[in-house]
């Protein structure tokens, strides 16, 4: 019986030392929060010079920045909407018929309109 009791204690112990060096070990590191290096980062152009915001860009944001910037250089031809083989297509588009809406509030209690039962109260 006395076994048992020790073995207690002794566990009791144990989860004791862990939850103290646990908090040790967490609370002596230190709390600076370092970006990914694998996080894609733009940077704003600084007024001074475009040089300056280029040398903080990952190669990522620079590729997405080169893509972004070819479409200013993308053109539509809008004389295609004046075809006549645009012009003879047909509508097929069908009216949904308006339907009654649900509850107003869909998160109230439902009311089923039955009477209380006498032993429900």
């Amino acid at each position: 019986m006395q076994k048992k009791g020790f073995r207690k204690i002794l566990i009791i112990i144990l989860v004791i030392l862990i939850l103290i060096i646990v908090y040790v070990w967490y609370s002596s590191r230190p709390a600076k929060i370092q970006p990914r290096p694998d996080a894609a980062v733009v940077s704003v152009p600084l007024p001074t010079g475009q040089e300056a915001g280029e040398k903080n860009q990952l190669p990522q944001a620079k590729e997405i920045i080169r893509i972004l910037s070819l479409l200013n250089k993308v053109k539509l031809d809008v004389d295609f909407f004046n075809s006549k083989s645009f012009k003879s297509l047909n509508d097929f588009s069908v009216q949904l018929p308006s339907l009654t809406s649900g509850r107003s509030n869909p998160f109230a209690p439902l009311e089923t309109g039955l009477p209380a039962q006498a032993g429900s109260e």
